[in-house]
């Protein structure tokens, strides 16, 4: 698959879309948020030259969380690893622009995983940030079935870990789909996002458990900002 430009555009103004991301009083804050879940590591163990794949699933309650799962990306990347930023949300309809390559839904996960080839290319797109590829949602808005629910989930988890060192998914609300408990048992750990004075105490409650329960390894609850479905 050739590549493209993420946006479409010229890489400046690629750099200007990530600068809107990466910037800032919270570049810290995601410095900060990828060295404990470094410390917190991996749960497949490395290999025999030391390297091992990270795999980190961020969910929100009843929120999108795609900028928190952006900038995490973009510290992994920035902290020189090799990083793939994975777009879930497959039901999304006002998706941030840097999960669309191009402006439009190109082939992405949902297509993989329903592909009638054994072994599909997996689909990654220059983000225009040096280190970090973005694996798109795709075209599942024509889909029946749900393709995470797909069999064939555990063999793009091992496409995603052979081909880079981390990756964070971006998983829809719980409140909104049940795409992120066929996602967390694969990832080495989930963020659970809850938005300050939008987010219910006992809903948050809930998603703990209901991610607990499949499984999941939580490394924390962080706070996000409420963005638009």
């Amino acid at each position: 698959m050739s590549e493209r430009n993420l946006l479409g555009v010229e890489s400046a103004r690629e750099s200007e879309a990530f600068a809107a991301v990466r910037g800032g009083r919270l570049a810290e804050r995601y410095r900060a948020l990828r060295a404990i879940v470094e410390a917190a590591g991996p749960t497949t163990p490395a290999s025999a030259d030391g390297s091992g794949s990270l795999i980190v699933l961020v969910v929100g309650v009843d929120h999108g969380v795609s900028d928190v799962g952006i900038r995490l990306a973009a510290a992994f990347a920035d902290g020189g690893r090799s990083t793939f930023l994975i777009d879930a949300d497959l039901r999304a309809e006002s998706r941030h622009r840097l999960l669309r390559p191009g402006g439009h839904a190109p082939f992405g996960i949902a297509d993989w995983l329903t592909s009638e080839a054994s072994e599909p290319a997996l689909p990654a797109y220059p983000s225009g940030l040096a280190n970090l590829t973005v694996l798109p949602a795709g075209t599942a808005g024509r889909w029946r079935d749900d393709p995470l629910a797909s069999a064939r989930l555990p063999k793009l988890i091992q496409a995603v870990r052979s081909a880079r060192e981390r990756a964070v998914v971006i998983a829809p609300p719980l409140a909104e789909a049940a795409d992120a408990l066929f996602l967390a048992p694969h990832a080495d750990g989930t963020l659970l996002v809850v938005v300050p004075g939008k987010t219910g105490g006992p809903n948050a409650l809930k998603a703990r458990e209901t991610l607990l329960a499949t499984g999941a390894r939580l490394y924390g609850v962080i706070l996000g900002e409420a963005e638009p479905r």
